[in-house]
């Protein structure tokens, strides 16, 4: 949990940036250089949930409104992006306590909400789900099948139904699509 001295603060991506304005090099540290310019950029334009300690940002994550469709239906999805705690930091809760935020933040303002991770086992404990569908994105010249993409998406929504999907597509955003 956080101390008296940790405080999270949930903001757009402009006071991100005047609050924080390290973030870009904080998530390139906590991702261990593997943060591209293109993963900053999907992470920006929604709502950030930044934590700091004595004034150091030590955890992020943001959650960005997406046009994503599932199994033909039309869903403004709040995407989670760039969840992140800093190294130093880590072992400590304070990714519990930013994804709790994020989990209840994403019930309060959409039907439904997505991710991409490797990490499953930790998200499942807010009540995200495993996604076993086909993803493909939606680009200028058609549907792109992502297969690489197929076991990483986990779903949050009360609709049962949609546990079930068998196919997932995104819109095309710059380099990742999910």
């Amino acid at each position: 949990m956080a101390s008296s001295e940790e405080q999270i603060v949930i903001c757009s991506s402009e006071e991100m940036l005047l609050l924080a304005p390290n973030t870009r090099a904080f998530l390139n540290g906590a991702y261990e250089g593997d943060f591209s310019d293109s993963d900053y950029e999907n992470a920006l334009g929604g709502r950030h949930f930044i934590l700091f300690e004595s004034g150091q940002l030590i955890a992020h994550a943001s959650v960005v409104t997406r046009s994503i469709s599932i199994d033909d239906s039309a869903w403004k999805v709040g995407y989670v992006e760039a969840v992140a705690v800093a190294s130093d930091f880590r072992d400590r809760g304070l990714g519990r306590q930013i994804m709790q935020q994020v989990t209840d933040f994403c019930r309060g303002n959409y039907e439904v909400a997505m991710l991409s991770t490797g990490e499953h086992g930790f998200y499942e404990r807010f009540g995200w789900v495993r996604l076993d569908a086909t993803t493909f994105v939606d680009t200028a010249n058609g549907l792109i099948r992502t297969d690489e993409d197929d076991d990483c998406l986990m779903l949050l929504s009360d609709m049962s139904d949609l546990t079930n999907a068998r196919q997932v597509v995104a819109l095309d955003r710059s380099e990742n699509p999910w």
